[in-house]
């Protein structure tokens, strides 16, 4: 059983239509919490910059856009998540996808 440290445990979904909006969210909780959603409709609205901002501000982040296209292109994306310093992402499919991901994220070690 891992020791999740207590900031962590709480992912707090930034569920709001801007990045300002996210931006303020975070700073009242930062204190308490440390991992955060990014879901689509945020994602959308500006790329990767609140990704990068929550990141270089030392928090986690679950970038939830449910992965789910051919398994090299799951593999592809999720591989662009390495220069980002995303903690979780979502990833919907098959045995065959699930596995691609999994492999980009480990590194290409097989996977069992």
């Amino acid at each position: 059983m891992k020791d999740i440290p207590l900031k962590e445990r709480i992912i707090l979904a930034l569920d709001v239509e801007t990045p300002e909006q996210a931006r303020e969210l975070v700073k009242k909780t930062e204190s308490h919490l440390g991992f955060y959603k990014v879901g689509l409709q945020l994602f959308m609205a500006d790329w990767f910059q609140t990704v990068d901002w929550l990141v270089d501000r030392g928090h986690k982040v679950m970038l939830d856009l449910k992965f789910f296209d051919i398994p090299e292109t799951v593999k592809l994306a999720v591989a662009q998540l390495r220069s980002h310093g995303v903690s979780l992402a979502t990833v919907h499919g098959n045995d065959p996808i699930i596995r691609a991901a999994l492999e980009e994220k480990h590194g290409h070690d097989p996977v069992h």
